[in-house]
């Protein structure tokens, strides 16, 4: 088969993105443990539903979980059953649907430019995406959002395609791309698209290649993806579903801040300096740009004119929406991440750029280096404090920041100096440089934020059994974060303060896990031991684990107490 120039030099643009999305998201997926608190529930929830084989039934231990669809605990299911055994807990087997979505969104974003512009404008756009600093994130963890972003990124490349170009294929791609992501995370796809579509209508005056939308097939597809499980959802949970996902914690978010995650308006415009970097290097300059395409069309092609105003009716819309609305959280913005990276690369392959916006450009750097010194520094902080053990590895820490600074520093250069292609390609190194740093090299190794996995290596070193092998039960009145139960299992009992009277009723082989920290971890450790001695057995202690609950933003000093048989080595 003959590949013409073009498609050669696509497949090689894919080629490459991909294997920038490996270096992005793949490097401490194995390492990083799971974290506090929504990955650890969307983790276990998972296992769970692998190990019960019940594909409809979600749960956290033995509370019901129906915040979010079942879509995420499906893929994270398959992953568990193709890839590991339900008993063993890897996470970076849960993690792989997101990685998947995150090179779902790469390619689409680079599908969508092309479209909109042309193959350079659609690298650009997909690498900044790879790149930035929340799409790294999301693919690292077991969550809905990278996944979700992977969907919106393409509803919004099939809806250019359709708008374009008519392709029926890029009509399948929206309708099922909108279906999925009703199982993922409910209607927020729908929103953005269905915001970017009355926008465009009404600010161009102009919907017949709308119609191109309106397909049958497509849409009969489309309800067959998702009704059918809302159907059994409501019969199975007699609407309590409902009620938990749409008015508890959707409708919920809309009117009131939640669990404290609330801000000012210009909220996610503040964040997105941090979010979106590096790609933030351009965003005052985009902005400007995109005003001058808006106000001034005649002097510009209907082509960009015509890309610029889709971009801007994708992001807006949805942008001022979750500005107002009172609960905050910066994953919120990612769907339309795609999009303004879209604007961004339409607005550096254009000429434009290279003689107009200079105060922008100039007032982006110096925000550009300050946050990108500032992260650098922190890292290296970081490793310089609680990971370096000698003057070598001392000397290789500094050796690797300093680089990291000076390749960010070049690339603010070129970029003042209308170097647009260097100042790009040293962001992008540098930026895989730190975040392998940050994933592979830091993270995993501060144990002092790791409390759950230090207490399951205790129970280990100690020869404990743990509760998900059918050992003891455990008791933690203090220390409550999901990712203990993920670690040890569903069965431990994290639901608060227990008295004299509970620990009467327990079995005598029982562990309890006591944060000192706590004013009553005292009287409890008293009455475990009254309560042991007055059985005939003995209670043994397990050194103090020292560390920091970064989920509540205390430090924590861990006990773990456990009873057993007295002999000579035993502890009273």
């Amino acid at each position: 088969m003959i590949i013409n120039l073009h498609t050669r030099h696509e497949l090689k643009s894919i080629i490459a993105l991909i294997t920038l999305c490996l270096f992005m998201f793949l490097p401490g997926i194995s390492n990083l443990p799971v974290i506090d608190r929504d990955e650890a529930r969307f983790a276990q929830a998972s296992v769970q539903m692998a190990e019960t084989g019940d594909l409809m039934d979600i749960k956290f231990q033995d509370q019901s979980r129906y915040q979010k669809p079942s879509g995420i605990y499906w893929l994270q299911t398959v992953s568990i059953k193709l890839l590991s055994n339900k008993s063993e807990r890897k996470i970076w087997v849960q993690r792989i649907p997101s990685i998947i979505g995150g090179i779902i969104a790469v390619l689409a974003t680079y599908w969508s430019t092309t479209n909109l512009v042309n193959n350079k404008a659609g690298f650009i756009a997909a690498s900044m995406l790879a790149l930035s600093c929340l799409m790294v994130f999301e693919s690292h963890v077991a969550k809905t959002d990278a996944i979700l972003v992977g969907l919106s990124a393409l509803s919004f490349g099939a809806i250019i395609s359709l708008r374009n170009y008519g392709r029926n294929l890029s009509c399948w791609i929206l309708w099922l791309s909108l279906g999925l992501s009703i199982l993922i995370k409910g209607p927020i796809v729908i929103i953005i698209s269905s915001l970017t579509l009355i926008s465009l209508a009404i600010w161009e005056k102009e919907n017949k290649w709308m119609k191109r939308i309106i397909k049958p097939i497509p849409i009969i597809s489309f309800v067959l993806i998702w009704v059918p499980w809302a159907i059994f959802m409501w019969l199975n949970t007699d609407g309590e579903f409902y009620t938990a996902s749409l008015n508890n914690d959707f409708g919920a978010k809309l009117f009131k801040s939640q669990e404290s995650h609330s801000g000012p308006i210009g909220y996610y415009f503040l964040s997105i300096w941090l979010t979106l970097w590096p790609t933030c290097l351009v965003i005052l300059p985009t902005i400007g740009f995109a005003i001058k395409v808006v106000n001034d069309k005649k002097i510009f092609e209907e082509q960009i004119s015509q890309s610029v105003r889709f971009c801007i009716a994708a992001i807006m819309p949805y942008w001022f929406l979750i500005e107002i609305i009172p609960t905050k959280l910066m994953h919120y913005a990612l769907p339309v991440f795609p999009a303004i990276c879209s604007l961004s690369a339409i607005a550096l392959t254009h000429p434009l750029m290279k003689t107009n916006f200079l105060k922008l450009r100039n007032a982006n750097i110096i925000i550009f280096l300050l946050i990108s010194f500032t992260l650098t520094l922190l890292i290296s902080a970081i490793q310089l404090n609680y990971i370096a053990k000698d003057t070598k590895h001392v000397f290789f820490i500094i050796s690797i920041g300093f680089s990291i600074i000076c390749l960010l520093s070049f690339s603010a250069i070129s970029m003042w100096k209308v170097k647009f292609n260097f100042g790009l390609i040293s962001a992008c190194i540098a930026t895989i440089l730190l975040s392998f740093v940050t994933y592979k090299a830091t993270l995993p190794r501060l144990p002092m934020f790791q409390v759950s996995e230090q207490i399951m290596a205790e129970f280990k070193k100690n020869e404990i059994l743990l509760p998900r092998y059918g050992g003891p039960p455990v008791l933690s009145p203090h220390f409550k974060e999901p990712s203990l139960v993920y670690n040890l299992g569903q069965e431990i009992n994290i639901s608060g303060d227990i008295d004299i009277e509970k620990i009467n009723n327990t079995p005598n082989q029982q562990v309890f896990i006591l944060d000192y920290k706590n004013n009553s971890s005292i009287k409890l450790e008293k009455n475990i031991i009254a309560k042991a001695k007055k059985d005939s057995f003995c209670t043994k202690s397990i050194p103090v684990i020292k560390g920091y609950n970064y989920s509540k933003g205390k430090s924590v000093d861990i006990r773990i107490l456990y009873n057993s048989k007295c002999n000579k080595n035993s502890l009273n």
